[in-house]
């Protein structure tokens, strides 16, 4: 008899180290079991990410000379000390002779209020210069300027006659909407 209420007792306690040792312990396992599943997969994200953004580097420094083209383009600040260099340099190739470069306030079309976008970053200014020549050599200039890495887009042009009656120069006046990120 005494076998009889031993058996029931052993398997009771058996039942019950299982429901609170063993079960809480595959609980806890499960759990860590998860989480290391998880950080595997945030790893591998990691790891694709990582290999995408040195494909993308080795693709720029294999354009690194276009790269430079458009942050040559579009300056980091606007000055007209590199600019001014810029239209003497060109002047003097094309055969006129820049007088004067002076900056004017430009303000951007402001009738349409939204947020600041991308967009927004790329300032414009307005330069007013003053060039002496020949219209051939206005000409020249023009395309030299089109042509140019620099983003300028001449606004308007006005022309003056000559002082001096012995020569055919010009006098130009030209305004010259400049782009530089701000």
């Amino acid at each position: 008899m005494k076998r009889l209420f031993i058996i029931p007792i052993f398997l009771l306690a058996g039942f019950l180290l299982i429901i609170y040792l063993i079960l809480p312990s595959y609980a806890k396992y499960q759990t860590i079991n998860q989480e290391v599943t998880d950080n595997q997969t945030e790893l591998t994200r990691i790891q694709d990410i990582s290999v995408g953004m040195t494909q993308t580097a080795q693709k720029l420094l294999e354009h690194q000379e276009g790269l430079s083209k458009v942050q040559a383009a579009i300056p980091a600040e606007f000055s007209l000390a590199p600019l001014f260099s810029f239209l003497q340099e060109e002047a003097q190739k094309s055969g006129l002779i820049l007088e004067s470069v002076s900056q004017e306030t430009y303000i951007k079309d402001a009738r349409r209020p939204r947020e600041e976008t991308k967009e927004d970053r790329i300032k414009e200014f307005r330069v007013r210069i003053s060039v002496s020549g020949f219209l051939s050599s206005l000409e020249g200039f023009l395309n030299s300027i089109e042509n140019s890495s620099r983003v300028i887009e001449v606004l308007s042009i006005s022309s003056s006659g000559s002082e001096e009656a012995d020569t055919n120069a010009l006098g130009f006046s030209l305004v010259l909407k400049v782009r530089a990120y701000n």
